[in-house]
């Protein structure tokens, strides 16, 4: 409640001195009208804070009630509305840089202490525990870093930005201090206090790139540095509140969490009312498929909030909600394209516009998740390592038990357990760890390695006394970059062919025809100039090679994708583990594979049929082009704009192919657009796959 209130006298502070800098615009003023135009603005200025301190007093014994915070919040928003009309009251009616910037100056204080008084606020909502200034310096000092790495080429903003983050690291360092000054064990004051040092040298050189890039404002270098300080700076924050933000990052996942499984479930809700009045019954299904994936997630990640609730500290529960937090990211995606998908389907329209918002809503719910959830995860790496050593002593705690109980004689079966069933289960586990591990055969050439086949002797590898094997994991991160630019990461077996290890990935995926797809590793262009460094290359070769690149240019081969080979293992074509593969679409057995109902093999469809029209791999007349950039401009900027949407507005080179742009067809495409706005979204969706299967069949 304290804190409360000195947050709230804060913004007042702050509020009196943005009115006293208008008063000094004001008294400067010759015209009168301006003048009581600034006046007027000053004074409710000053009236809307002093009832943000009334509100603040009565509300603060309650301020867990979410009506009370509510009060609160409504009170902050009238503040900062009226800070506005003081700012825009003032350069209405003055030009003098002086006081403008003034003025700015106490606005942006205000907008500061307002922005601690609501986070402070916000905390309660979350469920959580005010932090104190040392949590808010914190996330302001993470916050204002992502400010200052989104404004790079704008040099004004990146130091007026750093401004706040020197001041954000001030107040950090003073309550670091304090902490220490506190602290009662010498070791931990002195780590703190070294913490403190660190973060201060790390702000001093931020200070010093913040003032030669407000002496430079046009010098890219200075921008560089001022950035790079900032990472510094961040870095420093990072390691002296690790603890602190840690806790922060698991508080904001369970809240993001809470909020996920709340919207899912009305989301399920919505469509289960709407099933009734549905007109299309694969669009129906394929919404009932998706609610049921999520249903089965919800308990467990309902279960994750509750484990991380219930033990703060336990690495084991963190790690759980986040694990479960990303594994229902992809099922909820799924649920709101179906939904999306079914809305035009629903007959009555009060059920349609239900699902609607509770589509909307949970997709919202879903971005904080997956933001949430990222950033929760790179704080908590760590706990991987503390969780395993954490389980491996549990598990010889348990041994040590039963070892004692066995010498004791009290050592019972469980309930239902049997001697033949506990056999199995050990056969199980037996088999489990050996579908992981094997027995490697090592070469010189790393591509010459192999694994050896359980059902083969020795003697088919000519294995003999001396020989050494390797017993090891057979499992191995693939890093897969799709073409719409999405990386996953899957772990694959390194024993397996190509084209077993494709039915792994694609499964991951959610792709079903994983027959026609492939891996394409990129060609290095040092292996392209490949020669022997001694001998010069015959000039007529590199003649005859010229004109082969030119006329593959214009035939536009796909003699330059380096398709791995499907009956070899990845270690056989020296693929490493850092190394990353492209998943591309090969092979077109048929157009009934293409499901319009699949999200994900739809949208890698329709960005490989882009690119490969883009870049004339597949030719199609100029009318075809133009129709299909009508549906990818209906699709990307939604319903036609006359206002918005005219020549000039597009870069043609990413809409069209280049032998086109020249016929200046972007009114035709623009008239392509405002036809496609007419048909429905199922329209749209029937319209572009049957594009995209007429234009990717092979000859």
């Amino acid at each position: 409640m304290d804190m409360l209130m000195q947050l709230a006298k804060a913004v007042a502070s702050a509020a009196a001195a943005l009115v006293l800098k208008a008063k000094n615009v004001a008294q400067k003023t010759e015209d009168s009208a301006q003048q009581n135009r600034v006046i007027a603005a000053a004074t409710q200025c000053a009236l809307s804070t002093s009832q943000l301190v009334a509100c603040t007093r009565v509300v603060a014994p309650t301020i867990s009630s979410p009506v009370c915070q509510e009060q609160l919040i409504e009170a902050g928003k009238l503040v900062a509305k009226s800070v506005e009309g003081c700012v825009e009251a003032s350069q209405g009616a003055t030009q003098d840089e002086g006081l403008l910037k003034q003025v700015g100056f106490a606005a942006t204080g205000v907008n500061q202490a307002l922005n601690e008084l609501l986070q402070h606020i916000k905390q309660y909502a979350s469920g959580g525990h005010p932090i104190g200034r040392h949590g808010e310096a914190t996330d302001r000092i993470l916050d204002v870093t992502e400010n200052i790495f989104g404004s790079m080429g704008d040099a004004g903003e990146m130091v007026r930005q750093a401004r706040i983050l020197a001041q954000a690291t001030s107040d950090l360092v003073n309550a670091i201090k304090m902490d220490a000054e506190g602290e009662t064990d010498l070791e931990n004051s002195r780590k703190l206090l070294s913490a403190a040092k660190l973060l201060a040298d790390a702000t001093a050189k931020m200070v010093e790139a913040a003032k030669g890039a407000a002496a430079n404002p046009d010098s890219e270098e200075q921008q560089q540095k001022l950035r790079e300080a900032a990472e510094g700076l961040r870095m420093a924050t990072n390691a002296a509140a690790q603890n602190a933000i840690k806790k922060r990052l698991v508080n904001k996942l369970e809240h993001a969490a809470k909020q996920a499984a709340a919207a899912a479930t009305q989301t399920i809700a919505a469509a289960q009312h709407a099933a009734s009045s549905s007109k299309n019954h694969a669009a129906q299904q394929q919404l009932v498929q998706a609610c049921k994936m999520v249903a089965e997630q919800i308990p467990q990640l309902v279960q994750g909030v509750r484990g991380s609730q219930s033990q703060p500290d336990s690495p084991s529960a963190q790690l759980a909600l986040i694990s479960a937090s990303q594994n229902f990211l992809q099922p909820g995606a799924r649920m709101v394209t179906a939904s999306k998908a079914t809305v035009p389907t629903i007959g009555d329209q009060a059920s349609a516009m239900q699902l609607s918002q509770c589509a909307k809503n949970l997709a919202s719910a879903l971005a904080e998740l997956r933001t949430t959830s990222q950033k929760a995860q790179e704080a908590c790496g760590p706990l991987e390592i503390e969780n395993a050593l954490s389980t491996v002593r549990g598990l010889e705690k348990e041994i040590q038990e039963a070892k004692a109980s066995a010498k004791a004689g009290i050592l019972k079966p469980l309930p239902g357990e049997t001697l033949e069933k506990s056999s199995q289960d050990l056969g199980s586990s037996t088999k489990a760890v050996s579908n992981d591990y094997g027995l490697f055969l090592s070469d010189e050439d790393p591509k010459k390695g192999i694994w050896l086949e359980a059902g083969k002797a020795l003697d088919y590898y000519m294995l003999r006394n001396g020989d050494t094997l390797e017993y090891k994991k057979k499992q191995r991160p693939l890093k897969i970059r799709m073409l719409d630019g999405t990386v996953k990461t899957v772990m694959v077996d390194d024993s397996k062919i190509v084209s077993d290890m494709l039915m792994t990935i694609c499964a991951r995926i959610g792709i079903t025809n994983y027959d026609e797809y492939s891996l394409v590793r990129d060609i290095m262009e040092e292996k392209k100039e490949e020669t022997t460094g001694t001998l010069k290359r015959d000039k007529t070769l590199l003649r005859d090679e010229r004109k082969m690149e030119k006329l593959k240019q214009k035939l536009h081969t796909d003699d330059e994708l380096n398709w791995l080979d499907h009956g070899r293992t990845l270690r056989e074509q020296g693929v490493e583990e850092t190394e990353m593969l492209l998943l591309r679409r090969k092979f077109f057995y048929s157009d009934q594979n293409v499901d319009s109902r699949d999200p994900v093999q739809l949208n890698l469809l329709y960005v490989q049929a882009r690119d490969d029209i883009l870049n004339g791999s597949h030719p199609v007349s100029f009318d075809k082009a133009c129709d299909f950039c009508g549906y990818q401009c209906q699709i990307q900027f939604g319903d036609h704009k006359e206002d918005k949407h005219k020549p000039g507005f597009l870069d043609l080179k990413e809409f069209i192919p280049k032998e086109y742009i020249k016929n200046k067809g972007e009114k035709k495409i623009f008239q392509a657009h405002k036809n496609s706005q007419k048909l429905s979204l199922a329209t749209l969706s029937k319209v572009r796959t049957e594009t995209l299967t007429l234009l990717m069949r092979r000859c």
